[in-house]
């Protein structure tokens, strides 16, 4: 600490360049309906039926 006292550096000022933005949501949220939600559902349980049959 004391010899860092003895040197004089000049304050960092104006920086060249701000440094990276952050972007705000690129992608869009999808939104998925009800119905998209309970065909999926219905889907798996029958594919999964037909398995459990096999």
């Amino acid at each position: 600490m004391r010899r860092a006292a003895n040197f004089d550096r000049p304050a960092a000022g104006d920086t060249a360049n701000p440094g990276m933005q952050a972007l705000a949501g690129a992608r869009r949220r999808k939104i998925v309906t009800g119905k998209r939600i309970g065909s999926d559902s219905q889907a798996v349980k029958a594919s999964q039926a037909r398995r459990d049959t096999r």
